[in-house]
């Protein structure tokens, strides 16, 4: 993790930055004071990781292309079963999902519309970014995307849809770079229907490819991950990569690196039916899922071969 006490920089700062208030006593990934005599927000977990909600990590909303598509109109996007995503806005991209990750976890013990606080540099190395004039503009560019991405999250069994934006509303002190950020109180949903606790330091070591930062995620909310065809990652991820032969190669070097990681345990692509098996040690709370009688079953399939599909898009 980086270190992101609040020493400053002589040269890292705006012109335009005056000294800051101290944070003494501030844990070193606390970023910003938080209360903590109030009830938790999304949940609490380890510094260790991040806790993100699953609808964003099963699909393209978060796609590992460099150029940002602007979708001027609601834009469906594809996703696994159990989820339908509209987007509508400048597309997301992993380095977008890092921010993200890291705002969450800022918040993660304040309790929503409440506001969160972090000075812009501490924020910068958090993220193993650097500090100079235009990585704060850069800043700034990153969340106003988030704000005014308009982002339907459908839940198909229980029918009901989260329809907002990822970062509701922002304050910032120019003098300072000091932010306020609030979420949506009624982003909990997101939370409520199934988050996880994605491996930070694992993901830093996977900076640079963006395919390997998707499937990372991807397949940390699979307890007992299925096999899905070469074609159907293509789709989840958003890949804009034309030509199927390319994707599967660089497919086959993201999953060494999400190996080398230490991220999955294994991987392989069946020559015939393009099918990618990954397996990797499921976390204690993805174990207890597994030992009941339900996803016992769901494993069995698993085992015999069964294969995951997208959510209203063809597979084949």
């Amino acid at each position: 993790m980086a270190d992101i006490s609040n020493t400053p920089t002589e040269k890292a700062a705006p012109k335009a930055r005056k000294p800051r208030a101290t944070t003494k006593g501030r844990a070193p990934t606390d970023v910003a004071a938080i209360n903590t005599d109030v009830p938790l927000q999304m949940g609490f977990w380890p510094d260790e990781v991040r806790g993100v909600p699953n609808a964003a990590l099963r699909g393209a909303l978060f796609s590992i292309n460099q150029e940002r598509e602007l979708a001027k109109k609601r834009q469906k996007l594809a996703t696994v079963d159990g989820y339908q995503i509209v987007f509508k806005g400048e597309r997301y991209n992993q380095r977008d999902l890092d921010l993200w990750e890291m705002l969450l976890h800022i918040g993660r013990q304040q309790t929503y519309g409440k506001h969160i606080e972090f000075i812009a540099s501490d924020l910068l190395k958090a993220l193993g970014r650097p500090t100079g004039g235009t990585d704060y503009e850069e800043l700034k560019e990153d969340i106003s995307r988030l704000m005014g991405g308009v982002v339907e999250i459908t839940f198909t069994d229980t029918k009901e849809t989260f329809i907002g934006s990822l970062i509701h509303n922002a304050y910032r002190e120019e003098t300072t770079q000091r932010y306020a950020i609030v979420f949506d109180e009624k982003m909990r949903k997101l939370y409520d229907a199934g988050y996880t606790h994605v491996n930070w330091e694992q993901r830093r070591k996977l900076k640079g490819n963006s395919l390997a930062q998707w499937l990372h995620g991807f397949y940390a909310t699979h307890a007992a991950p299925l096999r899905y065809k070469v074609e159907t990652i293509r789709q989840l991820c958003g890949s804009t990569t034309e030509r199927l032969t390319d994707f599967r190669k660089a497919l086959r070097v993201s999953l060494e690196k999400l190996k080398g990681a230490g991220a999955i345990t294994s991987w392989s692509i069946d020559a015939k039916s393009d099918l990618v098996t990954v397996r990797r040690k499921a976390s204690v709370s993805q174990q207890r899922h597994l030992d009941n009688k339900t996803a016992a079953e769901a494993s069995a399939e698993f085992s015999t071969g069964s294969t995951g599909t997208l959510s209203g898009f063809d597979s084949h």
